[in-house]
């Protein structure tokens, strides 16, 4: 279900000014949060079915730029996909929910935050999942 778009506001994201927008259904992916230690990062992320299986393999999905944890709804549903791998999805700094102590930050802090979100969550070892700035 598409929804219907009710408003659209904007959000700075790093260098570019974007807009999110807001829909009757709209269903945020990331519910959960962890604090990490690089710019005191509160780090909002999702795991499929809950819980991180220790018996499968874990794939990371990093979100695009200019939009959230939404963009992975499709396959943080999918029964086949669910069953197969753990499926992660971090939002980067700057993006859905994670948040941090500063308005300035690189790509390598956003990846370092990343790594760190993963350590607290135990995931030693996984594939990577991403486009436009995800990637």
């Amino acid at each position: 279900m598409t929804g219907i778009v009710t408003a659209r506001r904007p959000t700075y994201h790093g260098p570019l000014l974007c807009y999110k927008r807001r829909s009757l259904f709209y269903i945020t992916v990331a519910a959960q949060t962890v604090q990490v230690a690089h710019l005191n990062a509160k780090v909002s992320y999702a795991i499929s079915n809950g819980k991180i299986d220790p018996a499968k393999p874990t794939t990371v999905l990093i979100n695009a730029m200019c939009v959230n944890g939404e963009m992975y709804r499709d396959q943080m549903t999918s029964e086949r996909l669910t069953a197969a791998t753990n499926l992660l999805a971090i939002e980067p700094l700057g993006h859905g929910s994670t948040t941090c102590t500063t308005e300035h930050f690189t790509y390598w802090d956003t990846a370092l935050v990343a790594l760190q979100a993963m350590e607290a969550l135990s995931v030693t070892k996984a594939f990577t999942l991403g486009t436009s700035q995800g990637g």
